[in-house]
């Protein structure tokens, strides 16, 4: 199986404080307990709290002055529990930005979605995965839940639809079978985002226990044996290592239910120069129009982007031909975002370069993913503590 390096990739230009996305947990109250939740809500001893609105309000303003946001995630706990999120939604769209809710989907209904909708919001995205209900069911069984989802949301239309499938050794081989049902849902579904499992969680007592996760070459040859001709075009590098990729991604242009080319890195660089030039941000999760994509858009950029042009563009008038006497779906362009959580490099901790998912924490950008960490330890754990036992 080929290995997927950084050499032949765009490197997303985000930094520190020039990123497409703040990140902003309003609650640490859920109504699930998946293991291995980053903010311990699995846990007992997890502090059910929603924050004030003001102070909500006060980091929103921050992430826009440090990071120069695009848009601003939503995330807890579980969002919609809190009871000042329309007004949290409203707030953050006065301010030009872009507001995306990070949600486990228990308790959306399509008059709290439209509701949301007016006040500003431009899309959610929904973790189902297997490991949320310890694998009670498989991944091709909760497909039925994700296709609810998806008709729910697109009832409502005009919002991005993502999902998030968090993965382990146990539901890795059923990982393609995820990404083939987002394809066939691609007028529907914008966003999969793939995060491994992380390696670093918790007892019953706060020591840190080192769990055998998978790694990043585990998963590529497991989607591309899956989905054979599978193109990653753009990453995010590690702060500890210039070659170790933390971020993978892939876009793709599909119709009518079929794939009809992936997107080369020329034009996610194009993407996001232009976004930038256009809009002053860098762009992550858009609204639901721009993954639309016209006649005129695949023309445009054909003549500038010569894999638009040689596959895209053709494929496009091949599958409008075939069903020349009805129109089908518009194509659309989706992506899969593969996350790796933080691991070692040396022994010491290996964070994501210019990480989207920072959270502002006593003042400073830390990682979300390992916020629980820093609140119960105050620091990150490395491999030479005596608190990290070899256990599972």
């Amino acid at each position: 199986m080929e290995t997927v390096t950084a050499q032949n990739l765009y490197r997303q230009p985000w930094s520190k404080n020039d990123n497409p996305n703040g990140w902003v947990e309003i609650t640490t109250d859920c109504n699930m307990a998946c293991p291995g939740c980053y903010r311990g809500c699995d846990r007992p001893d997890n502090p059910a709290q929603h924050f004030p609105l003001e102070e909500v309000k006060d980091i929103i303003r921050s992430m826009k002055r440090i990071r120069n946001c695009q848009s601003i995630v939503l995330s807890g706990g579980e969002p919609l529990l809190h009871p000042y999120l329309g007004q949290i939604v409203s707030f953050i769209r006065g301010l030009g930005m872009d507001p995306i809710i990070f949600t486990n989907g228990e308790l959306l209904s399509e008059a709290l979605l439209g509701d949301l909708k007016k006040k500003g919001l431009t899309g959610l995205v929904i973790r189902v995965d297997s490991l949320r209900v310890n694998r009670r069911k498989k991944e091709p069984e909760l497909d039925g839940l994700r296709q609810k989802y998806a008709d729910l949301v697109h009832r409502v239309g005009g919002l991005t639809l993502g999902y998030t499938c968090v993965i382990d050794r146990d539901n890795l081989p059923e990982v393609p079978g995820v990404v083939r049902w987002a394809q066939k849902n691609h007028n529907k579904v914008s966003v999969m985002v793939l995060i491994l499992k992380r390696q670093i969680v918790f007892d019953q007592n706060s020591h840190y226990v080192l769990d055998t996760g998978i790694e990043l070459p585990d998963l590529t040859d497991e989607l591309l044996r899956g989905l054979p001709g599978l193109q990653f075009s753009s990453f995010l590098g590690s702060e500890k290592e210039a070659s170790r990729i933390k971020w993978l991604q892939a876009y793709w242009v599909a119709k009518n239910n079929r794939l009809i080319g992936y997107a080369p890195p020329k034009f996610i660089e194009l993407g996001q120069n232009y976004h930038h030039f256009m809009k002053g941000t860098y762009t992550y999760i858009m609204k639901r129009k721009n993954y639309n994509f016209s006649f005129l858009k695949i023309l445009m950029l054909s003549l500038v982007v010569k894999d638009f042009r040689k596959n895209i563009l053709r494929r496009y008038f091949q599958e409008s031909f075939r069903n020349i006497y009805r129109p089908g779906t518009k194509a659309t362009m989706q992506l899969i975002n593969i996350v790796c959580p933080p691991g070692f490099v040396n022994g010491e901790r290996d964070l994501c370069d210019a990480c989207p998912d920072a959270i502002l924490y006593n003042g400073k950008l830390e990682p979300s993913c390992m916020l629980e960490e820093i609140i119960r330890h105050g620091k990150l754990v490395s491999m030479k503590e005596k608190d990290v036992m070899k256990a599972y």
